[in-house]
């Protein structure tokens, strides 16, 4: 607590473990779970007509909500590849198991991770 206001610092944050070695007034918090996850995928997907309709006709089957999709230019013509952030609601955890174990000759997951991953840039 600073000046009448309160500062939230990460428990790794060598600011805040300095101000708990001077003693200062501190409260712990814990945030609430979120209802719903977020994940970014990177996808090549089969550069063929309605490839990308399949994959998220498949998206849409096992409950995972679109959220956003972009298009990453690629010199394979062949290939296209999409960064795809999609939701997936609390009560379906298996579906993240759905997507990465699901075999394609359409489509190929290069890369799948939470949004909340502080690692991941």
């Amino acid at each position: 607590i600073y000046k009448n206001e309160i500062v939230v610092h990460h428990k790794f944050c060598s600011h805040a473990q300095k101000l708990i070695n001077q003693k200062e007034k501190a409260i712990f918090i814990k945030w609430g779970e979120m209802k719903n996850s977020q994940y970014k995928l990177i996808v090549s997907i089969e550069n063929k007509k309605g490839t990308l309709a399949k994959f998220l006709q498949y998206l849409a089957k096992i409950e995972i909500d679109l959220l956003n999709i972009n298009l990453s230019k690629s010199e394979d013509s062949l290939m296209a590849y999409f960064e795809i952030i999609v939701e997936i609601p609390k009560d379906r955890d298996d579906a993240k198991g759905k997507i990465l174990n699901k075999k394609s000759e359409y489509y190929k997951i290069i890369d799948f991770y939470p949004l909340d991953d502080a690692y991941k840039i």
